[in-house]
């Protein structure tokens, strides 16, 4: 057996061989296997050795090709992929990479090389043919064809032969080519979802689930799948492909059970598979969940000021699927569905952190109510119920006494032992209550309320709260007294009002009702008349001018706000 000398195509055939054995190597084959590959490959070299140089340009080239496919670790023949892919009404490249300094490379429209001409000539690199005239085809420096316009006509086998000098042998390789045509949708539709990829379906009935894919070339394969955290259990289904006039498929497939048994959710999923690739998204999520009866051990209360933020914690741990709902009247409606990560459901209010806790940036009256996160591993499901209550401060946000103004303290004068006092709290929710009370508890037995009454009214989405009551003074020794009104109730410790306290002073005579007139006069109007009975007392007018201010003395309560 003679080896060429070291040239470039030795240094081709050395190549050739180490890759061989490599591969061989990974096919695990040893022994008697390994020994009679090596002896067909030596032969392939004995051969090669003994062309001439224009052969062996191109046979270094494909030998690697030809001996790999044989223990099938390359999907290749020579310099073309033995199948390739292109698309309709599109321009589409039959891919080749011959070497660069060929002298023609020649495209045949059949397997038949022999009695049949090239469609298109690469020489000396010029082109000529009828495909290149006809402008149908081209050719790039490396021998890949182009075609301009695909159609179904080009469905078929095409032959290349290259030839690395004018007088060598042709070397040629067949090449199938595939028209395929890729259908419009993104995804695999399911007939219950009305387009979308990830949708959420609740029933009471287990639905059928039609999932279908039209418009392909060639047809697309499609099965239903159920997905637990563990894995994609495959579902039995019907399936059926058409094939249109127009060379094109649909491919459906139909889910009659999804095996939910009694778990309260359940994920199906509709694959596709295709070679090549059509769709750029290969499946389709249908969260499904058993209209079943609730019922909870435990509710954690929460209270939200209106317009704060809302996070509600769901701690779902791995679980893949998380489903919050909100109770409106007496169902639950769902707000947001989740399945690993993705939405297949979710209202525009709310959104999900990444810790699968509810979030609404600005709570509103109406986003009060029951909410509960629902989380399942496809298997077992467990739930986490939440009861809001949506509470606005009052305005002003303290109680307002008549009588007195809008600063504390507030003294209220009293001419006699008898009077009425009335608080309120006006835009609140939700409803506290009022009452009135002695401020210092020895002097209980000091003043008596009595005939208290309280009205709560309405007022779109709040209430105004008003407490009246009546007062009984006992001791006649006590001139002063400190009275408060303040709110109690369930809500009270949420809605954190201040107590309004009220200085009640009592008097009697002539000088005490003129001094509870003139308290509740502007201070420059005291000024003035303070001023004007000093000089009237002086000219001895004083007597005319007490009888003119007890004349028009108001009997009753006069206060102040100081």
């Amino acid at each position: 057996m003679v080896f060429p000398h070291f040239t470039d195509f030795s240094v081709c055939c050395i190549v050739i061989q180490a890759n061989l054995f490599f591969l061989l190597g990974l096919k695990g084959k040893e022994g008697r296997k390994g020994e009679i590959f090596t002896s067909v490959h030596l032969i392939w070299l004995n051969i090669i050795s003994s062309m001439t140089n224009w052969k062996r340009c191109c046979y270094c080239r494909i030998i690697l090709y030809v001996l790999a496919a044989t223990v099938g670790e390359l999907q290749t023949h020579g310099p073309c992929n033995i199948t390739q892919y292109i698309e309709l009404r599109k321009p589409g490249i039959v891919q080749c990479s011959f070497d660069a300094g060929m002298y023609g490379i020649y495209w045949y429209d059949s397997e038949d090389v022999t009695t049949q001409r090239p469609f298109f000539f690469y020489e000396k690199s010029k082109k000529s043919g009828q495909g290149y005239t006809s402008g149908e085809f081209d050719v790039e420096p490396n021998g890949s064809l182009v075609i301009r316009n695909v159609t179904f006509k080009h469905d078929h086998v095409f032959t290349v032969a290259c030839l690395a000098h004018e007088d060598s042998q042709a070397v040629s390789v067949r090449v199938t080519v595939v028209v395929i045509v890729k259908p419009t949708q993104l995804h695999p539709f399911v007939s219950q979802c009305y387009g979308e990829n990830n949708c959420y379906r609740s029933y009471w009935k287990v639905p059928n689930l039609n999932c279908f894919v039209t418009g392909s070339r060639p047809a697309v394969k499609l099965r239903w799948f159920k997905r637990t955290i563990h894995s994609d259990q495959k579902l039995p289904s019907e399936k059926f492909i058409h094939n249109h006039s127009n060379s094109v498929f649909s491919t459906y497939a139909n889910l009659t059970t999804v095996l939910l048994s009694a778990n309260h959710f359940a994920v199906a999923v509709c694959k596709a598979s295709s070679v090549p690739p059509m769709l750029p998204i290969t499946e389709s999520i249908v969260l499904l969940e058993r209209e079943l009866e609730y019922s909870f051990s435990k509710t954690e209360q929460k209270y939200i000021e209106e317009g704060a933020k809302m996070t509600l914690d769901c701690l779902a741990g791995n679980d893949f699927i998380v489903v919050w709902k909100k109770r409106a009247k007496a169902n639950f409606g769902t707000v947001v569905g989740l399945v690993s990560e993705k939405r297949v459901f979710r209202t525009s209010e709310y959104d999900v952190n990444s810790d699968k806790s509810l979030v609404l940036n600005k709570t509103s009256i109406h986003n009060e109510g029951m909410y509960v996160c629902f989380h399942s591993d496809g298997i077992s499901t467990t739930g986490t119920l939440y009861n809001i209550t949506v509470y606005i401060y009052p305005v002003p946000n303290y109680p307002v006494v008549e009588g007195c103004g809008s600063h504390t303290p507030c003294v209220i004068i009293y001419e006699g032992r008898q009077g009425e006092l009335t608080c309120k709290l006006l835009g609140i929710r939700p409803v506290v209550s009022l009452k009135w009370r002695i401020a210092d508890e020895n002097l209980l037995e000091k003043l008596t309320f009595f005939g208290e009454m309280v009205t709560v009214s309405p007022n779109a989405e709040t209430y105004d709260v008003v407490v009246t009551t009546q007062f009984s003074l006992r001791d006649k020794s006590i001139s002063k007294i400190t009275v408060e009104c303040f709110s109690f109730g369930k809500f009270a410790d949420v809605i954190n009002i201040p107590t309004k306290q009220v200085d009640l002073t009592f008097s009697g005579g002539e000088i005490s009702e003129i001094k509870a007139d003139l308290i509740a006069l502007p201070m420059s109007w005291l000024i003035l008349i303070v001023t004007a009975i000093s000089m009237l007392l002086t000219l001895g007018y004083g007597g005319l001018l007490l009888k003119v201010l007890t004349s028009h003395q108001q009997k009753g309560v006069q206060g102040i706000g100081n």
